[in-house]
């Protein structure tokens, strides 16, 4: 093994912000609507 192919093989590449956003706003998407099932099934019961 080369240790140029090593070096290449290890390269961090970053996502750009509008993907990153993207991700946050499915992610609080999901988050609400579970927290908010939880609280509205935790009412039903009572």
């Amino acid at each position: 093994m080369n240790d140029s192919d090593n070096y290449g093989s290890s390269k961090i590449i970053l996502a750009k912000w509008k993907d990153r956003f993207f991700a946050w706003i499915v992610d609080f998407v999901i988050i609400s609507i579970i927290s908010t099932s939880i609280f509205f099934l935790s009412f039903l019961y009572l």
